[in-house]
């Protein structure tokens, strides 16, 4: 939040209102209070990426989209309502958020490591209803290209 005050008040120093359409807009001469251009705001986000000192890429979770799955993440481990999901995510589906919000490997090795444990030392744990979701979900999604498959 402190980031985005910073930013709103530079803003204004530029003589942009705060009351302009666009969140993101460029500060250069030509083009002040214009709409910040896709490529910008990618050259820009990589830029601040590598000066933190991370790696840019798809599979460090660095790029621009990593922002839409870290905030399904973070939204689903606080247990926010699927349609609260969908509103923050701006999708037209419930059922496109499921991406975004499906266990990361880290927590499935989590739980597996628990229940192993648990096992191992002859505790029965309860089986968390998420990772039931999930895995329902996966066996549909295999029914349906097994059937699909079949059908050709």
């Amino acid at each position: 939040m402190q980031v985005w005050k910073m930013y709103m008040a530079q803003r204004l120093r530029e003589n942009i209102p705060d009351t302009h359409p666009f969140a993101f807009v460029s500060f250069k001469d030509k083009v002040k209070g214009d709409m910040y251009s896709m490529q910008s705001f990618k050259e820009s986000h990589a830029k601040a990426v590598e000066k933190i000192g991370l790696t840019v890429g798809k599979m460090h979770g660095t790029t621009e989209h990593g922002h839409r799955h870290a905030w399904g993440q973070r939204g689903r481990a606080a247990n926010l309502d699927r349609p609260v999901m969908q509103a923050g995510l701006h999708h037209k589906s419930e059922e496109s958020q499921d991406i975004y919000t499906e266990p990361t490997i880290d927590s499935v090795t989590r739980a597996l490591t628990q229940a192993s444990e648990a096992l191992e030392n002859g505790i029965k744990l309860p089986m968390n209803v998420d990772m039931d979701a999930w895995f329902n979900q996966e066996r549909k999604l295999q029914k349906k290209w097994i059937q699909r498959g079949k059908n050709r």
